[in-house]
């Protein structure tokens, strides 16, 4: 273990930062695979919880809820 113990450059995080605060659109094909995939743990969250012996509304709650959560967080960045 004789090689240098590796080191980042001074401004790495401002350049991460930087990185990360430019828009970047979603194409095509990654759109429809986040569509998919939250389309698809909606209902195994339906099914698990319908075989519990939830009803409908406590899951609704509970899917429905944080989705408007998710909602009103682009609007309160927007407030800032």
């Amino acid at each position: 273990m004789a090689a240098p113990v590796p080191s980042l450059p001074p401004d790495f995080d401002q350049r991460v930062m930087r990185e990360l605060r430019k828009p970047q659109p979603l194409d095509r094909y990654r759109r429809i695979l986040l569509a998919g995939y939250g389309l698809t743990s909606v209902a195994a969250s339906v099914l698990i919880m319908r075989s519990q012996g939830l009803d409908w509304g406590p899951i609704a709650l509970m899917i429905l809820g944080p989705l408007a959560l998710l909602a009103t967080v682009p609007r309160a960045r927007l407030h800032r």
